[in-house]
């Protein structure tokens, strides 16, 4: 029997302060009942694709965009907790579903002094999506920066 192990390497899709999935303060995110991931607090609103791949879908109200990564890894940014309350205020989106996408892309941008405004927090979720059998999440540094190398996520 043959083990296949894919890897993909994700990039920064904000500029900021990286963080445990397992810290932000969102029991879904926080369990992994979503998937394997890593969080990330932005310091500032650039949203950049974290793969090279396509955008698969863009939720109504702007505050999700999930990733199709050229080795069919599917990768969910899921920006702050609770903006779906916002219902697409505060999100400029520069791409749409299908378009074929470069990590480090800029995708769009968030107003997160807005968020913040609204007393909602802008920790934002970086996970993998497909359950692919077991899978590690390697990140390195404290700091990542948009279209920098943050995670790497092996598959087994």
């Amino acid at each position: 029997m043959t083990t296949t192990t894919r890897s993909a390497v994700v990039t920064a899709p904000f500029s900021g302060k990286l963080v445990p999935l397992s810290e932000v303060p969102d029991e879904t995110f926080a369990s992994g009942v979503l998937g394997k991931g890593i969080a990330i607090e932005p310091s500032d609103g650039l949203f950049c694709s974290p793969v090279d791949g396509t955008v698969e879908t863009i939720a109504e109200t702007k505050h999700a965009i999930g990733f199709a990564a050229d080795n069919d890894l599917e990768i969910l940014v899921h920006v702050g907790l609770e903006t779906v309350s916002l219902k697409g205020e505060g999100f400029e989106i520069f791409v749409k579903e299908g378009d074929k996408v470069k990590a480090g892309q800029p995708v769009a941008k968030v107003d997160l002094d807005l968020i913040r405004s609204r007393s909602l927090k802008t920790i934002t979720s970086i996970v993998l999506t497909v359950d692919n059998g077991p899978a590690d999440i390697l990140h390195g540094g404290a700091n990542g920066h948009n279209g920098c190398d943050v995670a790497a996520a092996h598959l087994h």
